[in-house]
């Protein structure tokens, strides 16, 4: 049996998609990368499992569900998958929690605003 373009690795088969450009020399940021460079802001709303973002950038920055964030009450994953467009002022976005038993501000961290994390979660369709 031939391998597909892209390759097999145990469980793992990547295949390589080809197509047209369709967003042709338009760049996005990650919503990680937005984070640290202070081009988004994520702030708590009263709802616990939604959170305010808002892009203060000229850029897009594209948010991908699983993405985690730190801070606030507790760190969340957010749950869709959106572009934040430049200037997009504040958009309510899902969220849920990914701490047990943390409601409070963790040290000298920010309780309003939250932080870049490394960390991402996969959905079940990618597990």
């Amino acid at each position: 049996m031939a391998s597909p373009p892209g390759g097999v690795q145990g469980n793992l088969t990547v295949f390589l998609i080809h197509g047209q450009d369709k967003i042709k020399g338009q760049t996005f940021l990650t919503l990680q990368e937005a984070l640290v460079q202070k081009k988004v802001i994520v702030r708590e709303t009263r709802e616990v499992n939604q959170l305010s973002i808002e892009n203060v950038s000229r850029e897009e920055v594209y948010v991908q569900s699983g993405d985690i964030v730190k801070g606030g009450q507790q760190d969340r994953m957010l749950v869709v998958d959106l572009i934040l467009p430049p200037r997009s002022g504040k958009i309510p976005i899902a969220a849920f929690c990914v701490e047990n038993g943390r409601w409070s501000q963790r040290g000298s961290e920010e309780v309003t605003v939250f932080n870049s994390s490394s960390n991402a979660v996969a959905s079940r369709e990618i597990k």
